[in-house]
C-alpha cells in the first residue's frame, strides 16, 4: 500500500475521494487491504490473543416436571372466618 497525501477544502469533498478511490480498486485489491488491516489489528503471539482463546462447550439440558397446580375455588373471606378491615390513614 502506498501512501498518498490529498488536501480537501471540505468533509465531505474527502469523503467523496475517499469513496471514489475505494470504488476504483478491484476486488482482490479490497481483499489485501482487509487482510493488511486485520493482520495489524490481530497480531499472533500478542499477549491480548492469548488470553482471549475461545472455548466451547455443548451441554445437554435435563428436562424437569414440573408439578401441576390445583385448582383453586374461590372463597369468600368471611366464609374462611377471616375478615378483611381497610382504615383510612389520616396525614395530620
Amino acid at each position: 500500500m502506498v501512501p498518498v497525501v490529498s488536501k480537501f477544502r471540505t468533509f465531505r469533498e474527502a469523503e467523496e475521494a475517499t469513496r471514489e478511490y475505494y470504488r476504483s480498486l478491484t476486488p482482490a485489491e479490497r481483499l489485501e487491504i482487509l487482510f493488511q488491516l486485520r493482520a495489524m489489528a490481530f497480531k499472533e503471539g500478542d499477549s491480548a490473543s492469548e488470553r482471549l482463546a475461545r472455548v466451547y462447550r455443548i451441554t445437554q439440558l435435563k428436562r424437569v416436571r414440573r408439578p401441576k397446580l390445583e385448582r383453586m375455588a374461590w372463597v369468600p373471606l368471611t366464609e374462611r372466618g377471616l375478615t378483611l378491615t381497610v382504615t383510612r390513614a389520616d396525614n395530620g
